[in-house]
C-alpha cells in the first residue's frame, strides 16, 4: 500500500473507496495510513490531522497508483 492507491474496507465501510494520502510506521506496530475522504465522516477531522490515521491491515488495495 502506497500513497495514491485506492483502498476499501468491506466490513466497516461497504461501497466506499478511499485515497491513501500518507503511509507511516506506527510505533513498532503495523503501518498506518491517512485516507481521503475521512471514512468516519467527521467534519472536524480529515487526512491532515496527525491523529486521524487508520491501520492499513484493515484495508485492501482496489487500484494501485500508476
Amino acid at each position: 500500500m502506497k500513497v495514491g492507491d485506492l483502498v476499501r474496507n468491506n466490513d466497516t465501510y461497504p461501497f466506499k473507496v478511499f485515497l491513501v494520502m500518507r503511509v507511516q510506521q506506527h510505533a513498532g506496530y503495523d503501518e498506518v495510513v491517512w485516507l481521503y475522504p475521512d471514512p468516519d465522516c467527521n467534519p472536524n477531522r480529515d487526512h491532515t490531522d496527525e491523529e486521524n490515521y487508520y491501520f492499513k491491515h484493515f484495508f485492501e488495495v482496489v487500484s494501485e497508483k500508476r
